[in-house]
């Protein structure tokens, strides 16, 4: 009889148990991941300084090319558009008496490109108006480049001082 007991003791524990697993008890609890991707733009250039050095007479009167280009890269995850420009009409001088004497005009560009960039404008002078160089390019990351040469016009009527020019290139949405 105990052995008759402890079976039946023992099928009733075996039937609970399947009981609970066949109606089976579960515990859900749900997790929200969520993240914000801005807008992002970015331009890079290779160099932030053009040298031109110490001019000699033999340069006076002539256009000169600068032995470093700037080279950009950019992507960004919206279509964007690429300008150009001085950030003044005139170059800084070492000499404030010359400042305002040697107009940004005497600094010129060209541009040119690789690849899936088309630009809009591949030559000018630099002036405080921007210039496009491209716009409405298609969002990405983009390997192929913008070279831009810089020639700069010694005059004879261009006062000895040392003159600096800034170039401002701005990557923005179209």
């Amino acid at each position: 009889m105990r052995k008759l007991a402890a079976t039946l003791a023992f099928a009733a524990a075996f039937v609970l148990v399947s009981a609970e697993s066949a109606y089976g008890q579960s515990d859900q609890e749900t997790v929200n991941v969520s993240v914000t991707i801005p807008q992002v733009l970015v331009l890079d250039v290779n160099t932030n300084s053009i040298p031109y050095g110490t001019i000699n007479d033999n340069q006076v009167g002539t256009t000169i090319t600068a032995g470093t280009n700037t080279v950009l890269s950019f992507r960004g995850n919206v279509p964007m558009s690429l300008a150009v420009a001085s950030a003044t009409n005139f170059f800084d001088a070492v000499d404030v008496a010359n400042d305002n004497t040697k107009p940004s005009t005497d600094l010129a560009w060209s541009a040119s490109a690789a690849g899936a960039v088309t630009l809009s404008n591949t030559s000018g002078t630099f002036s405080t108006a921007s210039t496009s160089l491209f716009s409405g390019q298609a969002r990405g990351a983009y390997v192929d480049e913008i070279t831009v040469q810089y020639d700069l016009t010694v005059n004879w009527l261009d006062d000895p001082d040392t003159y600096d020019l800034d170039v401002v290139y701005t990557l923005s949405t179209p």
